[in-house]
């Protein structure tokens, strides 16, 4: 079986039904899941969806753009649809939306059918409601604020940040309910534009960036550094000298 080119019909239903990955989303034995994201994207999932985060409009609408859109059969909207947006979260004193808004409208265009063609307002399936609590600490953003309970209410994220218990592979996690209420293909969609969604807003608005003086050592740490090596190459010596001497005897 040629894993890019199915040379005859058994491979082509094996690739099809058995291999797909959205079809092996959860391990057989167990159920729990298999797929998930991690590392940069649970930063930017983290940083993204945290209470302190507002965004312009063009940014809000670029961040959507990036997670709708994509390669033929790896889109959550069509090109003959149009993009519901969310009205501002922040009217005055000029309009601002949130990064939990973005996941919000992420989760409201899942919900439709791929199907048909009319807009959110006509969707077939139901939102998404999960209760849950985050990886991230309580004291990271204030035990007050409850930013590491996860609650969403037909489909819209009402409250905690999104962290590797909400995207990665986590059992009960937001995929993971996805991945049982709408079925595996949705499943597969969501972690698409999810992705999509956080490498867009880590490389265009919120990324790790380091400059070349973060890379050399200052003064002070290549002394210390110097230090270490050398007391550490006595001591070497020293055992190495008491050993060769006990052994001679």
């Amino acid at each position: 079986m040629n894993c890019h080119f199915p040379q005859n019909d058994i491979c082509r239903a094996e690739s099809e039904f058995i291999v797909r990955t959205d079809l092996q989303f959860i391990v057989p034995t167990d159920g729990s899941p298999l797929r998930g994201l991690i590392q940069d994207h649970v930063d930017a999932g983290v940083k993204l969806t945290s209470k302190d985060t507002f965004l312009e409009g063009w940014e809000y609408q670029q961040l959507i753009f990036s997670c709708l859109s994509s390669l033929s059969g790896l889109e959550l909207l069509r090109p003959n649809e149009d993009i519901i947006l969310l009205p501002p979260a922040i009217r005055k004193p000029r309009a601002l939306w949130t990064g939990k808004q973005v996941i919000t409208c992420l989760l409201q265009h899942l919900r439709n059918d791929g199907e048909n063609e009319s807009s959110m307002r006509n969707e077939r399936l139901p939102g998404i409601c999960i209760d849950r609590k985050a990886r991230t600490p309580d004291y990271a953003f204030g035990g007050s604020m409850e930013e590491h309970l996860i609650l969403i209410r037909d489909g819209e994220l009402l409250r905690g940040v999104l962290d590797k218990n909400a995207f990665g592979a986590t059992d009960l996690s937001l995929v993971h309910g996805v991945y049982e209420a709408y079925g595996p293909t949705r499943a597969g969609l969501l972690l698409n534009a999810l992705g999509r969604l956080f490498t867009f807003y880590l490389q265009f608005f919120s990324g790790h960036s380091c400059r070349m003086e973060d890379l050399i050592l200052s003064r002070e740490a290549e002394h210390e550094r110097r230090t270490l090596v050398e007391v550490r190459t006595l001591i070497f010596w020293v055992l190495l000298v008491f050993f060769l001497s006990d052994h001679e005897m």
